[in-house]
């Protein structure tokens, strides 16, 4: 009996020692920072980590593990090589449902997590911590072209302080439309800056947290680093180390704005880029402890600016949403400050040069007006090529949006300004030798709007400074892609093309890609340009057979479609209006720019005027003029009620009427034809231009010039020094400014339809066509300049053949004439103009054309 006791006695205190053993190995995690970095059990090491693989089951003896483990690990091969992933964002594990619970005393610690988003684009994940559900606050993600089925390239970070008790702490995450995918966890206990090593670390943080601070973030985060290194149980330093390394590479990816080196390095492009950094930022803003975050203001500035740049790009409430609140937050603090103010709706009038302009009584008012928006809009160019240009010739927008920045320099570019020729002729030959390029057009099948724009945006216009043929070389793969590649003569022997989505080498004709569309006139805008300045009879046959193609579709009135109107697609090869789709005006073609309303069919109007303006085929103007007659049948029953059935003739009717470009087109073809019948109509739809040559009302251009004015007069850094995206800077100012300059009121992108273009100019020169056509050019013109000017002009539109040229004053008196000879499109001519007086030039025809 006494050994049986003594063995018993010896059996409790083993258990008593296993207890205790235990109990001892469960206090192993202390409070000190604690990061454990999910992958495989073979993954590189993230700092002062512990890797916890998809076997990781909890375990007393550890403190830590799997209570509902992941399904397996998994690592982005594709970020290989790229700077965006480190040790713990490159790999991780992944299950519908994840468990993970850790030992740690009780008290306050700060929680983060770093999670793929996967095709999550408006979070579902549900969490819980200790059993208790969490909000988790995540940017609502726009989705792009393949909608929200595609997998995204970005993580989550998800940040909060939490109150843990006498159990530990416990993550559970379960997946809503998409599946888990977690790298990693850290906890590090909440304290309070108390030493002196504490506080002189919690001073430069702060001061870097400011609006408008000069401390760098990638620096700081570097300095912290080593401090962690050096004391990795220091809670309150581990804590600003990853705060700061958040919040650097946040700002180190938003300051690589769109530049092309940017993609290679990091394997994103812009958008995941700009999205990328609002999830890091998601982090810095979005938890309830966000008040104590060092980085706040600054935080606050980077997000609110990036939903605005997000929302001017891309539309969106949320963007909006964020934009507005961020910055007018910021604004309280610093109501001060003249960038927080545009952004916050108001006008800020910065003085410069342009305001000190001499008023010359001599000058006419559109002469005085049209100077100063030249003084200003020449400056905003100098700046872009000066300042932002890079020395490859990008803009920072990426290269397909940096070529839509060009759209309103036309006016500088047809005048000769220097800046405008030096920045556009480096960004074209960038875009030539583009990787993304290939051979004159966009090396990979994408959507023509998208892939139109690297040549069609850069190289057409530089025809016109073409010194040695180079961009007219350049423009002629178009021709051959046209004919060869992207289009094909149906069985009825109409040529259309088979796609909008194509490139250099390869047509994607996978349904509902399968169909021509008005946006691939902007494909062929080089043909229309070399068309235009060669007068080559085998381009204008190739331009014609697509012309007479669309005009067969134009008079059909399938799916209730007017007849003469344009529908949104029609598939090449049966002719179908939309193909199987059901309607007219709807393409279902992945973006709704493809859709009807939205140009309402006038890029294939001006291709076909276009085309009759070359080889004078009346046909193809039939359907402008149906167009007309279906306005003016319907007019006074659509101003009378505002619900429209979609599709009708009074829905298509009231889309017209509300279209600039569709007006541009009507304008133009009204000038050249001199049809007069529509002319009450153009009178109240069209732009400035148009109506000043139909009335001759020089007020009309008065007020036009005025309020493009009060748009450039005020705000210039949104349109230079914090612009983000380069193809939203625009000002509609320029299209006026053209048409005066050079007799083309069509907006920026379309055909060429200038009368004249200039030479040897400079910011004093100031131009208005009054008439023109193919037998005469007439020009107002008032030079600022201190001394007579020797200007050139280029013609264009003017026939072979004799003309006389007249100089006038402006009371109209013959003060020189003389007599010249045209014998060729673009021909140069030099004028005199004298200084600080108005002068009119006429130029009428006095032979018959020369064969």
């Amino acid at each position: 009996m006494k050994n049986l006791t003594h063995h018993i006695a010896g059996i409790l205190l083993l258990i008593l020692f296993v207890s205790s053993v235990i109990l001892s190995q469960e206090k192993i995690l202390e409070r000190k920072p604690l990061t454990f970095d999910f992958g495989s059990n073979n993954s590189s090491k993230y700092l002062n980590s512990v890797i916890v693989d998809e076997n990781t089951k909890y375990d007393l003896i550890y403190g830590y593990g799997w209570v509902i483990p992941p399904n397996y690990s998994f690592e982005r091969i594709g970020f290989r090589g790229t700077t965006l992933r480190n040790d713990l964002t490159k790999d991780g594990v992944t299950g519908k449902e994840i468990e993970f619970k850790v030992n740690i005393p009780s008290g306050k610690w700060w929680f983060t997590f770093w999670m793929e988003a996967g095709n999550d684009y408006t979070n579902s994940a549900i969490l819980k911590i200790n059993g208790e559900a969490k909000k988790i606050d995540w940017f609502r993600i726009k989705a792009g072209e393949e909608g929200e089925s595609q997998q995204m390239k970005l993580y989550r970070v998800y940040h909060s302080l939490s109150e843990i008790g006498e159990g530990g702490f416990t993550l559970n995450l379960n997946g809503g439309n998409d599946s888990i995918r977690i790298h990693g966890v850290t906890l590090i206990p909440f304290e309070e800056p108390v030493s002196e090593l504490h506080l002189k670390y919690d001073r430069i943080v702060k001061e870097a947290g400011k609006y408008k601070s000069k401390i760098s973030l990638f620096d700081l985060a570097k300095y912290l680093m080593e401090q962690a290194v050096i004391n990795p149980n220091d809670s309150y330093t581990y804590y600003l180390f990853q705060q700061t390394s958040l919040f650097a590479e946040a700002d180190r990816l938003l300051s690589m704005m769109g530049w092309e080196w940017a993609s290679q390095i990091t394997g994103l492009g812009i958008f995941d880029r700009l999205h990328q950094v609002i999830c890091l930022l998601d982090a810095q803003l979005e938890h309830n402890y966000n008040h104590l975050n060092p980085f706040r203001e600054r935080a606050l500035w980077m997000r609110g600016k990036l939903g605005y740049d997000l929302n001017l790009q891309r539309g969106g409430e949320h963007e909006k949403e964020i934009a507005e609140k961020d910055l007018a937050e910021l604004y309280k603090i610093y109501d001060d400050d003249e960038n927080l103010s545009m952004f916050n709706g108001d006008v800020i009038d910065q003085p410069d040069y342009c305001d000190c302009s001499m008023v010359n009584e001599e000058a006419p008012e559109w002469s005085i007006l049209q100077r100063e928006l030249i003084c200003r809009l020449s400056s905003e160019i100098k700046w872009w090529v000066t300042e932002r240009q890079a020395p490859n010739g990008e803009f920072g927008g990426k290269i397909g949006d940096d070529v839509e920045l060009l759209r309103w320099w036309t006016p500088f570019l047809l005048t000769g300004n220097k800046n405008a020729v030096k920045g556009w002729k480096k960004l074209a030959d960038e875009v030539w030798k583009s990787p993304k390029v290939y051979m004159g057009y966009s090396r990979f099948p994408i959507d023509v709007e998208h892939a139109a724009e690297f040549i069609s945006d850069s190289t057409p216009e530089l025809l016109f400074v073409d010194e040695d043929s180079t961009y007219f070389k350049r423009l002629l793969y178009t021709a051959n892609y046209f004919e060869n590649l992207w289009s094909v003569k149906n069985k009825f022997g109409r040529r259309f093309f088979k796609s909008a989505w194509f490139g250099s080498t390869d047509v994607d004709e996978r349904p509902p890609r399968n169909r021509d569309v008005d946006y691939n006139t902007r494909a062929l805008k080089p043909l229309r340009y070399i068309a235009w300045s060669s007068r080559n009879p085998h381009f204008i046959n190739l331009l014609n057979e697509w012309s007479e193609a669309w005009l067969y579709v134009a008079f059909k009135t399938d799916k209730g479609k007017p007849r003469g109107i344009i529908p949104s697609s029609v598939r090449g090869y049966d002719e179908a209006i939309n193909g199987d789709g059901e309607s007219w005006y709807r393409s279902d073609m992945l973006w709704d720019y493809f859709d009807w309303a939205h140009s309402v069919g006038s890029m294939i109007l001006d291709q076909l005027f276009f085309t009759y303006s070359l080889n004078g085929n009346k046909k193809l103007l039939e359907p402008i003029t149906l167009s007309l007659e279906l306005i003016n049948k319907n007019y006074e029953k659509v101003a009378q009620i505002n619900n429209f059935s979609e599709g009708s003739e009074e829905w298509t009717v009231n889309k017209l009427i509300s279209k600039s470009n569709f007006w541009d087109v009507i304008g133009k073809w009204r000038l050249n034809t001199n049809n007069r019948k529509y002319d009450s109509l153009l009178m109240q739809f069209g732009n400035e231009y148009t109506k000043y040559r139909l009335s001759k009302n020089g007020n009309y251009l008065i007020a036009g010039l005025n309020k493009a004015l009060e748009e450039v007069r005020y705000n210039t850094p949104l349109r230079t020094t914090l612009v983000l995206h380069t193809d939203r800077v625009r000002t509609k100012g320029a299209d006026l400014l053209k048409a005066m300059l050079t007799g083309d009121g069509t907006p920026e992108g379309s055909s060429p339809y200038y009368a004249v273009t200039w030479e040897n100019t400079n910011n004093n020169f100031t131009a208005l066509v009054t008439d023109s056509d193919k037998n005469k050019l007439f020009l107002d013109l008032f030079s600022f300049d201190k001394k007579e000017q020797n200007i050139i002009a280029r013609v264009w539109q003017l026939g072979n053949g004799e003309y006389s040229l007249t100089y006038k004053n402006k009371d109209g008196k013959v003060v020189n004439k003389e007599l010249l000879t045209i014998n060729k499109v673009g021909q140069r001519i030099n004028l005199l103009i004298p200084s600080n007086q108005l002068v009119t030039v006429e130029i009428k025809k006095t032979t018959t054309d020369k064969k």
